[in-house]
């Protein structure tokens, strides 16, 4: 969903087909980038088919009011959420590389840092700094990295 295009509701219109195609009384299972507030996100350079030098758009960080109005837009109700939080750390990635952390002047060397090592070592971390810093709550604690819902539809 995060990465539809951002035409005008493009998500829910998405979400939307999914359901007419769901067999009758189908539930889907729909995991997106969840903050505080929401945002668009374009990256400078190429991003999937769209070639270009200027930035392009490359996803949707959706907040409990864009979430909310997806789904309820979507005619999809949503029967369980669960949050997947963040908690700070010298490496809780999220925070450095798209969360508020992305402000600060070292933010790139440490994401740059962790591509290195992993070159190096020739192995990712991403599970290592997940167990670390990544927990589910059905409760919002720390910082919101993604939301998980099981939606229903009517």
């Amino acid at each position: 969903m995060e990465h539809i295009y951002p035409e005008k509701d493009g998500d829910v219109k998405a979400l939307t087909e999914i359901k007419r195609v769901l067999k009758p009384q189908g539930d889907i299972l729909l995991t997106v980038p969840y903050k505080e507030k929401s945002n668009i996100v374009y990256l400078e350079g190429s991003v999937y088919e769209r070639e270009s030098k200027e930035k392009n758009f490359f996803a949707r960080e959706y907040d409990q009011e864009m979430f909310n109005r997806m789904v309820e837009n979507s005619g999809f109700i949503c029967r369980d959420i669960t949050y997947i939080c963040e908690k700070t750390g010298v490496l809780s990635l999220d925070y450095y590389q798209w969360g508020p952390g992305k402000i600060f002047w070292y933010a790139k060397y440490i994401c740059k840092f962790k591509q290195i090592l992993e070159k190096i070592v020739g192995h990712s971390f991403d599970e290592i700094l997940a167990r670390r810093y990544l927990y589910i709550s059905d409760k919002i604690i720390h910082r919101v990295v993604n939301v998980v819902a099981v939606l229903e539809s009517n």
